[in-house]
C-alpha cells in the first residue's frame, strides 16, 4: 500500500462537500475521505496534487468493481464525518493523516486505511473485511 504524505491541480467534481456529512450505513460501505484543499494548499506543497491525483485514480479504478460486489462507495471532502448505524451515530475525525478510507458495515468495528491505497489494496481489504468476492478487472476476464 502506498502512503503518500504529500502537486497538478485536481478538480473534485465527484466529491461531496459538506461541513460534517452524515452517512447512514445499511450494508457494506467504504468512505473515501480527503480534506478540503485550496489553490494555496497546492502551491504550498509541491507533492499535494500528485497525492490527490493518485487518490482519484485509484478510487476510479476500484469503485466500479466494488459496487458490482455490492459495496457502497462514497467519496467525501470533509474534515470529519458522521456515521449512523441503526440508531447509533459516531463521528470520525482524522488525525495528522487526513486522507484515507473508512470501511464500515453494521455490527462490525470499522477498519481505517490512512493515506492513498491503490486499487488492489482497496479490493483486497474489501474482500477480507466485508467477505465479498470482487469481480476481476475486465482485462483479467479475457
Amino acid at each position: 500500500m502506498k502512503l503518500l504524505a504529500t502537486t497538478a491541480i485536481v478538480t473534485f467534481t465527484a466529491f461531496a462537500l459538506a461541513a460534517q456529512p452524515l452517512l447512514k450505513i445499511a450494508g457494506p460501505t467504504i468512505v473515501a475521505f480527503a480534506p478540503p484543499v485550496t489553490e494555496r494548499d497546492f502551491e504550498a506543497d509541491a507533492n499535494l496534487a500528485d497525492v490527490f491525483e493518485d487518490f482519484q485514480i485509484y478510487i476510479g479504478q476500484a469503485r466500479p468493481r466494488l459496487q458490482r460486489a455490492g459495496v457502497r462507495f462514497v467519496v467525501l471532502t470533509a474534515k470529519s464525518f458522521r456515521i449512523r448505524v441503526d440508531n447509533k451515530t459516531s463521528t470520525y475525525r482524522p488525525g495528522k493523516v487526513d486522507l484515507g478510507y473508512y470501511f464500515v458495515e453494521p455490527r462490525k468495528a470499522p477498519r481505517i486505511i490512512l493515506g492513498v491505497a491503490d486499487e488492489e489494496d482497496l479490493v483486497n481489504t474489501a474482500e477480507e473485511y466485508f467477505g465479498v468476492n470482487v469481480p476481476r478487472k475486465d482485462s483479467e476476464n479475457r
